[in-house]
């Protein structure tokens, strides 16, 4: 599956909606925030730490958030991180099913005793890794345990969930993961990048496992305090199942 493909489907969802003035942006060493009409936060594509040197991206104020999404397409990580953050602000969630369910949660209850890959080196993976029969994490810095993500063509065909970054989206990896993957595997994307929309199921997304930010203040600290996602105050995990399968 082409990553172009992916990013205009990603883009052409936001022209059912109105756009929306950017009037807030946050940037903090983990993560960014968007301020539209509600508030959007992605992680930095590569899940690398930011610091006052990084080239990052002028600061959109009083821009439209629809064109500053287009900034997905750009081969800049940093831009594309920013109009990953964008999308987020704009997709509607009025009417997604609000399960408080954390993704490591959903990954062991899937994949018990079956073989697992993750994409990304989340601060879970070590807590679970002897629940499956095999378990790779896949990373572009691998850590101790982890795999290059260069060996997703061998390992992925055999996985039977396959826990998948939404950096991905950003970092314009997720077309060669989604092509390595068998079709029969049960797929899951997870992170605070997560678009909540439909579009993912159409490409084979299975579970979709994001965060809504409902204190958008305390949300703002905490990027601003550069804090990693997992101290992050104010949002509240999500699930969203196709065809309800939860």
């Amino acid at each position: 599956m082409k990553q172009a493909h992916i990013l205009e489907l990603l883009l052409s969802e936001l022209e059912k909606i109105d756009d929306q003035i950017i009037t807030d942006v946050v940037y903090g060493s983990h993560l960014l925030g968007i301020g539209t009409e509600k508030f959007g936060v992605a992680s930095w594509a590569y899940h690398q730490k930011m610091d006052s040197g990084s080239n990052l991206p002028p600061v959109p104020l009083h821009k439209s958030a629809r064109e500053t999404a287009r900034l997905l397409l750009s081969s800049n990580p940093f831009e594309a991180s920013l109009g990953l953050a964008c999308v987020n602000s704009l997709l509607k969630i009025d009417n997604i099913p609000q399960k408080n369910i954390k993704a490591q949660d959903l990954i062991v209850k899937y994949g018990e005793n079956e073989n697992v890959a993750v994409i990304g080196h989340f601060p879970f993976v070590n807590r679970i890794r002897d629940r499956f029969a095999n378990f790779w994490v896949l990373e572009k810095k691998p850590r101790q345990g982890d795999i290059f993500e260069d060996e997703a063509p061998s390992v992925l065909p055999r996985a039977d969930v396959i826990a998948i970054t939404a950096t991905t989206i950003s970092n314009h990896t997720l077309g060669t993961i989604l092509e390595s993957a068998s079709p029969q595997s049960l797929k899951i994307m997870l992170g605070p990048s997560t678009p909540m929309t439909p579009v993912l199921f159409e490409l084979g997304i299975d579970i979709l496992a994001g965060i809504i930010v409902h204190d958008t203040e305390k949300v703002k600290q905490s990027i601003s305090a550069g804090l990693p996602f997992k101290k992050v105050e104010g949002v509240q995990h999500v699930v969203w199942a196709k065809n309800d399968i939860l």
